[in-house]
């Protein structure tokens, strides 16, 4: 828990230099959504959030690893 906790503050910091809060807001909300349905097993629903925060931030390459992670639980290797 504490690492998602210190990821989201990195996340949110990173994304509140280079856009506007609101948007930052919804980025980070995104995140934050994904990991939970993650962790709750809801893997199809954070595949959905990860990808969704990725068209925004293609650069962000932790939640590439997230999204891999969530496709590798589903089976989905391809």
């Amino acid at each position: 828990m504490r690492k998602s906790i210190l990821f989201i503050f990195l996340l949110t910091v990173a994304v509140a230099g280079s856009v506007n809060s609101t948007h930052a807001q919804s980025a980070q909300q995104l995140v934050q959504d994904a990991m939970q349905k993650q962790q709750a097993g809801d893997l199809a629903g954070a595949v959905v959030e990860y990808r969704e925060f990725l068209k925004l931030h293609p650069e962000a390459t932790a939640i590439h690893s997230n999204l891999g992670a969530a496709l590798a639980g589903l089976g989905r290797f391809e």
